[in-house]
């Protein structure tokens, strides 16, 4: 899916056609689509949360391959997005009120892990929300 996502874009992006008619704007909220989507599915496909959206026991299907001594965190979730988040502030020039639905919607996926899906983290995930909240807020600035 992620193929055929970054493909389009390539495709609507190379064309001049296109570009004209999408203006800057278009292309901004093109480019900020696809980077949200791409990480929600990303996130998503992750082993652990995986097994839990298809509502089987983490640590029985995974105490089977690791062991018992088997743990997941929140750790790479929370570094995609907030990496995601950075990137797209520093490295690419996109307005701001066009990145905002973007911001809002990483700050989704992880409150739909910690409250919905359920987060490995347990009741740390609050804290981990508010902080994840905390610095998309702040790289906004």
């Amino acid at each position: 899916a992620l193929v055929v996502l970054f493909g389009v874009t390539t495709v609507l992006l190379r064309s001049q056609k296109i570009f004209r008619m999408m203006g800057t704007l278009g292309l901004e909220c093109l480019v900020t689509a696809s980077l949200t989507i791409a990480l929600w599915v990303t996130v998503l496909s992750l082993p652990v949360y995986s097994v839990k959206l298809q509502g089987m026991d983490v640590h029985q299907v995974f105490d089977e391959v690791f062991g018992e001594n088997f743990y997941a965190s929140d750790s790479a979730p929370l570094l995609m997005i907030d990496g995601l988040v950075t990137l797209t502030h520093v490295g690419l020039p996109l307005r701001w009120h066009v990145m905002l639905p973007m911001e809002v919607a990483v700050v989704l996926l992880y409150a739909v892990i910690a409250l919905v899906i359920g987060s490995m983290e347990g009741e740390r995930s609050i804290l981990n929300l508010v902080l994840l909240t905390s610095l998309v807020a702040a790289s906004s600035v």
